[in-house]
C-alpha cells in the first residue's frame, strides 16, 4: 500500500504505454523500413526515463527484484532483437544481464524455447 503501490503502478503504466505499445509497428510486416528506424529511435529516447531511473539502484523500485523488472527485461530483449540502440544506457544494459543471469529467468527462457540473442 501507499506511495510505494502507486510508484511501482506508475512504472508498470510507463513500460506499457511508452516502451510495450511503441514496438508494435516494428512488429508490422507492411510498415516500410523508413518507418520503422523512426519507431526505433523514438523507443531509444523512451528506454532513457528508465536508464535514469535504474542510476544508483539495484532494481527498477530500489533493492528489491519486482514485476517491473520483469517486465522491462521483456521490452529490453525486444529492443535488441528488433535493433533499437540501446547502447548508450549501462544502468539498462547491466539490468538486463542481471535478470538475464536469474535461474528463474533462464527456466522461463528455456521453457519458451528462446535464448539470449533472439526475442
Amino acid at each position: 500500500g501507499g506511495m510505494e503501490r502507486y510508484r511501482h503502478l506508475e512504472t508498470l503504466n510507463f513500460i506499457t504505454t511508452e516502451l510495450h505499445k511503441s514496438f508494435s509497428p516494428l512488429f508490422n510486416p507492411k510498415l516500410s523500413e523508413e518507418t520503422k528506424t523512426y519507431f526505433r529511435e523514438h523507443l531509444s529516447h523512451r528506454f532513457s526515463a528508465m536508464e535514469k531511473q535504474l542510476e544508483g539502484r539495484e532494481f527498477v523500485m530500489g533493492s528489491t527484484y519486482s514485476l517491473p523488472d520483469a517486465y522491462l527485461f521483456v521490452m529490453t530483449r525486444w529492443a535488441k532483437g528488433n535493433k533499437v540502440d540501446i547502447s548508450g544506457y549501462p544502468n539498462l544494459l547491466k539490468h538486463y544481464e542481471k535478470i538475464y543471469a536469474r535461474p528463474a529467468t533462464k527456466k522461463v527462457l528455456e521453457l519458451e524455447g528462446v535464448n539470449k540473442e533472439k526475442n
